[in-house]
């Protein structure tokens, strides 16, 4: 009996992600993020294709459109399936408090997570070939469509007090906390979902235009991920100043 151990393909599958999250790492703030829970969210990220699998067999969307098919069916389904497992993974550090940037960048990881796994998908059924375009697409794609929801969840958990809220839906976010927990997340899955069904979609009718949108939704998505990240760490630093006033 012969066991064979595919070095290349085990590199070609994990040292992306990985190097994803060391990036993660490095450009977070200060003792925000670390390695040890990255590791754990990643480990969410590649079981929550589990719960992809369990989605399919209670929520169907039957449609011939593309369109529905995208934004209706296969976006909202993964989008959730890797939600859910942040929250699964979330509850061993209910705890402990979590930079925004930190929950921000966690989500993302979750969604390397499920890249990783799905690139694996990819490479049984069409070749390893795949697997070195995906590493610079749909990997960071993944990323970008999770860490649309972090934001938003780590906008939810910055309490900007009573007089930090100038407009009626602040004012009535800041009074029911959980409201505004449930609220925000869902801004963040209709973005993230949005996102990851035009992704889709740009595929599904493959032409001249494709490859110059995928660029263009890459640009985009990692150039508004560094200011999302800016922008919670900024509001983070303005609520602590509140509370030492």
């Amino acid at each position: 009996m012969w066991i064979e151990l595919n070095i290349g393909l085990l590199c070609g599958i994990l040292l992306p992600p990985l190097i994803y999250i060391l990036i993660l790492y490095l450009i977070s703030p200060l003792k925000t993020l670390t390695l040890s829970k990255s590791l754990l969210y990643f480990m969410g990220g590649i079981l929550s294709i589990n719960f992809v699998y369990m989605y399919y067999a209670f929520i169907d969307v039957n449609t011939i459109s593309p369109f529905y098919e995208q934004f209706f069916g296969v976006g909202p389904r993964e989008e959730i399936c890797k939600f859910l497992a942040f929250l699964g993974v979330s509850t061993a550090f209910k705890k402990e408090k979590t930079h925004p940037v930190a929950t921000m960048f966690y989500m993302g990881i979750v969604g390397l997570g499920f890249a990783m796994f799905e690139n694996l998908h990819y490479v049984f059924r069409y070749g390893s070939d795949v697997l070195f375009t995906r590493t610079f697409t749909s990997t960071l794609g993944h990323l970008i469509f999770s860490m649309c929801l972090g934001y938003w969840i780590g906008l939810s958990q910055i309490d900007k007090g009573k007089y930090g809220n100038r407009s009626i839906f602040g004012f009535y976010m800041y009074r029911f906390k959980k409201l505004k927990s449930i609220v925000y997340i869902l801004i963040g899955l209709i973005c993230a979902i949005t996102y990851h069904g035009l992704w889709n979609f740009n595929f599904y009718y493959w032409g001249a235009t494709t490859e110059p949108f995928m660029v263009l939704l890459l640009i985009v998505g990692m150039t508004t991920s560094k200011f999302a990240a800016t922008d919670l760490y900024n509001h983070h630093r303005k609520s602590l100043r509140k509370w030492k006033k």
